[in-house]
């Protein structure tokens, strides 16, 4: 069905776009977010339902990552269905979020008695959901070309199909990997492709990642 909707739309090649453009200026902590174009960078996206298992994936990437203060790891959440009166409120959450994770992962490399030396971390909620289309079409995968695409621009009788198959892609928990080499994104989804991801950075980094504990 996914096949025979990307030959009905005709949609172009992918082309490599300017991937941290639409990016803030601050993260949600007000942290400045420096040029990332010339730093490996792992991005984390994912929607609220979500958000749990990209948190996961992160956590053993920051532990493996220990020490590579050249990577940077960003992670967006898809805030594109939260009211604007209850942004502070889910503000609140996400920064509450990212202090529990801080946490645990200060207290994993405690017990593997490491210093704690993750790589730096930043965290945008994306309210509009833009930032998060243009990520998720900015990585090797053709098919989530579709989010770029308009209801109006298809046949009354496909937009359902279309607007089904957008929700379908984007609420995932995904990993982008940003190689400033070769200005390629590689898009892993979901915990089941961990293991591609790790081994892709390793490769992209020309060092193994540290085995995690």
């Amino acid at each position: 069905m996914l096949l025979s909707l990307l030959i009905a739309l005709n949609l172009p090649a992918l082309a490599q776009p300017q991937v941290f453009a639409v990016l803030p200026a601050q993260d949600v902590d007000g942290r400045a977010i420096p040029n990332l174009d010339s730093r490996p960078v792992v991005v984390l996206v994912a929607d609220r339902d979500h958000a749990d298992a990209a948190c996961e994936m992160g956590q053993k990437l920051a532990f493996e990552l220990r020490g590579r203060r050249e990577v940077v790891m960003l992670s967006v959440i898809d805030m594109s269905e939260i009211p604007p009166f209850l942004h502070e409120w889910a503000t609140g959450q996400i920064r509450q979020k990212i202090r529990e994770t801080e946490d645990s992962l200060k207290a994993r490399f405690q017990v593997s008695g490491l210093a704690y030396s993750p790589p730096t971390a930043l965290v945008v909620p994306d309210w509009s959901g833009r930032l998060v289309e243009a990520l998720l079409k900015s990585g090797n995968r053709e098919e989530y070309a579709l989010l770029g695409k308009s209801a109006r621009e298809v046949p009354f009788a496909q937009r359902r199909t279309l607007e089904r198959e957008q929700r379908r892609l984007r609420s995932r928990a995904h990993l982008l990997i940003f190689d400033p080499d070769s200005r390629t994104v590689r898009h892993f989804v979901d915990p089941a492709e961990l293991t591609l991801a790790q081994n892709h950075l390793s490769r992209m980094l020309q060092k193994p990642v540290a085995n995690g504990q």
